[in-house]
């Protein structure tokens, strides 16, 4: 994960009694060498959302519309221009920490936030050609696959995931005939994709899934999406923990099998088959 993330890579340990295992681990050379490809591009969340929600810090997430749930009701500039609050709980929409993280908390207005003693950016949203935009940084709110909703690098081709309506009448946001819908949800997916491009075209994606059980982790073609790869383009497949070549697969999607619970990762380098 810190390899996607282009984090420094630290050892901490005692080198001189390393067991063999935590050997490989720090001295994987595919991995170290994703870590420092020349492109220094940082990874991105392509499927799945905040892996933090709690009752303290609820995800934004979208479920079938209904217009008689105030949960779904939201007000544009209140309380200040920019802000999105809930009808019900009377949370605003925020970037967690001012990260990539959607989440709902209660409306700071005074006293500055993560952003600054008099910023607010990190609760200010603009409506633009259909897309959410975070005044933090011009990013976009994106829908990716079970609902979860995060800040992503705005796509200039109007991208289903990133198109919303705002219906004035109902005070819903809409995306794809589905609503924010600003109610508590425990989180139930625990699975994230993160992918980041390298210097040669490839990309390097990390399957985690930080539930108690193994599961099967798909990227499908919306996950795929930021990756520039379309459905039809052929991959192939090259495992960096195994070092095995895994066959081919396409932008359609991928399935990662069985990745193991608690923290566990399955990660694998796609790189376009030449015809």
């Amino acid at each position: 994960m810190w390899s996607v993330m282009a984090s420094p890579l630290l050892i901490s340990s005692n080198v001189r009694n390393m067991s063999a295992y935590t050997l490989e681990t720090y001295s994987n050379s595919e991995v170290i060498a994703v870590n420092q490809d020349s492109i220094g591009k940082q990874g991105m969340r392509l499927y799945g959302g905040s892996l933090s929600g709690s009752s303290k810090l609820p995800p934004a997430h979208l479920s079938k519309c209904n217009s008689s749930n105030n949960a779904q009701k939201w007000l544009r500039d209140t309380p200040k221009k920019g802000f999105i609050k809930n009808l019900a709980s009377n949370e605003c929409l925020n970037v967690d920490n001012c990260g990539t993280d959607i989440i709902y908390f209660g409306c700071v207005s005074s006293g500055g936030t993560c952003c600054g003693s008099n910023c607010y950016n990190n609760e200010q949203w603009l409506f633009s050609s259909g897309q959410l935009i975070s005044a933090l940084d011009q990013k976009c709110a994106t829908v990716h696959t079970g609902g979860a909703v995060s800040l992503e690098t705005c796509s200039g081709n109007g991208a289903p995931s990133q198109t919303w309506t705002y219906d004035s009448n109902s005070n819903q946001l809409i995306q794809n005939a589905m609503c924010l819908d600003g109610s508590l949800v425990v989180l139930t997916n625990k699975t994230n994709v993160w992918g980041r491009e390298l210097a040669d075209g490839s990309w390097a994606f990390v399957f985690l899934n930080i539930g108690s059980q193994p599961v099967d982790i798909m990227c499908d073609a919306s996950c795929f999406e930021a990756t520039g790869f379309d459905s039809s383009v052929k991959l192939a497949v090259r495992d960096l923990w195994a070092h095995t070549m895994n066959g081919t697969t396409t932008g359609a999607g991928y399935t990662a099998k069985n990745v193991p619970a608690d923290g566990g990762s399955v990660m694998v380098k796609f790189t376009r088959v030449a015809t």
